[in-house]
């Protein structure tokens, strides 16, 4: 089931470096637990050769990224 908010929402994916990742949503550099309790997290992927974190971009993100890119 897709909610109408989830299909407008972009996703971004981010690796993971010695246990810190960019945070979209906080613009800058974060731990990697920090992103367990986020609600915009989509996927994690710590078992792979490069560890990353799927997000969905937060209106206020997605809006900065148009403005930025």
């Amino acid at each position: 089931m897709v909610f109408s908010s989830d299909a407008t929402m972009t996703k971004q994916t981010h690796l993971i470096t010695e246990g810190r990742v960019y945070c979209t949503n906080d613009g800058r550099d974060v731990d990697v637990e920090r992103c367990l309790m986020c609600p915009l997290l989509d996927d994690i992927d710590l078992d792979s050769r490069h560890p990353k974190v799927v997000c969905r971009l937060s209106p206020a993100a997605e809006s900065r990224q148009v403005l930025i890119g």
